[in-house]
């Protein structure tokens, strides 16, 4: 039985890559309060309750601060997107 190659092509790679980079970066950008909800539950992958308490926050201000992070970095990353939509985020710089 010959299997699926689901190994990703050098181009799949390099676009993911230089997709990371762009998101990395817009997330940066962001100002310091929301980038630190974003980076607890998104990239530390804490559940909220845990990111309200190490913030020092309730739960409603945190899914707020959320909420209002992600409409940011979608607002920053919708600059980096053209006719093609998503697919032209990697081109970006």
């Amino acid at each position: 039985i010959d299997l699926p190659d689901t190994r990703r092509s050098p181009e799949e790679e390099l676009a993911g890559s230089q997709l990371r980079e762009v998101v990395g970066r817009e997330i940066r950008r962001i100002p310091p309060l929301l980038r630190q909800v974003v980076q607890l539950t998104h990239l530390d992958e804490l559940p909220i309750p845990q990111a309200a308490d190490r913030l020092g926050i309730s739960v409603p201000a945190l899914k707020s601060r959320l909420l209002r992070a992600r409409r940011e970095l979608r607002s920053r990353l919708e600059r980096h997107v053209d006719s093609r939509g998503p697919a032209s985020l990697p081109a970006a710089s």
